[in-house]
């Protein structure tokens, strides 16, 4: 997310530079993964408009599936939750 960020010139943090990297671990639980997944993809949907200023080509056709591909991650794994009970 950073370095699309520093391609489209809304952060001028170089990739590979940026203080997460050292100080923010990744999510360990399943659900904190998967809102980081939703929130990224939030992200990504909203840089659209910057990558295709630049020449940049988006397949916005997928953006639907890819939330629908979260959703059905999720649903899984409150699934497995479930059972587990």
């Amino acid at each position: 997310m950073d370095q699309v960020k520093y391609l489209v010139g809304l952060s001028t943090t170089q990739p590979g530079q940026e203080t997460w990297r050292t100080t923010v671990l990744p999510p360990v639980h399943r659900y904190t993964q998967i809102a980081m997944l939703r929130e990224i993809a939030r992200e990504m949907e909203q840089l659209t408009p910057n990558i295709k200023a630049i020449g940049g080509h988006i397949q916005a056709e997928a953006i639907p599936y890819v939330y629908s591909l979260i959703d059905l991650a999720e649903t899984i794994i409150r699934q497995e939750g479930e059972e587990m009970l």
